[in-house]
């Protein structure tokens, strides 16, 4: 993983790159920082394969965290 300085703090902070590919039936693939990766995906109703959660429910947990 490529991580790059930050003067200010004086620690090493890692790249925060966020990359999304989609998968079948309206469901993408989330890798965020190159370390952790998640599934996005619709409910049944709305022809998803619920999978993960789906993309309104991920904006709320962000802006929750």
């Amino acid at each position: 993983m490529e991580q790059r300085s930050d003067d200010r703090a004086g620690f090493v902070t890692p790249n925060r790159d966020v990359v999304v590919r989609g998968l079948d039936d309206f469901a993408s693939l989330a890798v965020v920082g190159g370390e952790h990766a998640f599934v996005i995906d619709e409910p049944q109703e709305f022809h998803g394969t619920n999978l993960g959660p789906n993309p309104f429910a991920l904006i709320l947990s962000a802006l929750g965290g």
